[in-house]
């Protein structure tokens, strides 16, 4: 036995999900999936309806260490570029919108203070036009987190530096 959801519903819309042998969610729905590497670690997820093209491609790339250390994901002709550093303690991002030039409107870096794993405290320096939030924010996890990374859906909030809630994550 298990704690998987294995379906749920929205308004009329039933949903099923599918696991690996590990346990890793491998289909969600009919649309969204997820490959797993050897170290039941994230290396792809996509959005395909049918088998048309994926409209959300991304691949996750990791170190000997298994620390993530680049996420590249393509939405139509763009290409999101994410590359982490000292175990996710720094991050640039940026946005090639013909998958060649970075635009500067999407060209950010992210610094992270951890306690951890979990990440304190995130400070963005640089444009991100997409992302109305403040550039310092302050994240609280509940007292049985385990790293975001290890999907065991524990929850948490984003705050602003006054305390007004940015966002929340069950």
């Amino acid at each position: 036995s298990n704690n998987h959801l294995s379906s749920f519903t929205v308004a009329a819309n039933s949903f099923v999900n599918t696991y690996d042998a590990n346990g890793n969610l491998t289909k969600e729905g009919s649309t969204r999936y997820l490959v797993w590497g050897h170290h039941d670690k994230p290396v792809v997820f996509y959005n395909r309806v049918n088998l048309n093209t994926p409209t959300i491609f991304t691949h996750y790339f990791y170190n000997a260490q298994g620390d993530r250390v680049k996420k590249i994901t393509r939405k139509d002709q763009k290409l999101e570029v994410t590359v982490y550093v000292d175990g996710g303690l720094f991050e640039e991002s940026y946005l090639k919108p013909n998958g060649v030039d970075i635009d500067n409107k999407y060209h950010f870096n992210m610094l992270h203070l951890k306690d951890g794993n979990s990440s304190l405290v995130s400070h963005r320096i640089g444009n991100n036009d997409d992302d109305p939030s403040p550039a310092i924010q302050y994240n609280l996890e509940d007292h049985t987190s385990a790293p975001l990374s290890a999907g065991l859906g524990n929850s948490s909030v984003k705050l602003t530096t006054t305390g007004g809630m940015i966002n929340r994550e069950e």
